[in-house]
């Protein structure tokens, strides 16, 4: 609450770079999820496939 009052610049700064880690640990756990379902359905050479 202090850094709110007396430095709103760093709060909103704080808020913004909350918001741009949630996004990207939800864009890292869709890459992990996208990863481990071309592992589970791969045949053959996983590095043949170029996706």
């Amino acid at each position: 609450d202090v850094v709110r009052l007396e430095r709103p610049d760093l709060d909103e700064e704080m808020n913004r770079l909350i918001v741009t880690m949630n996004n990207d640990r939800n864009q890292l756990k869709a890459i992990e999820d996208k990863i481990l379902k071309m592992l589970f359905e791969s045949e053959g050479n996983i590095l043949d496939n170029e996706e």
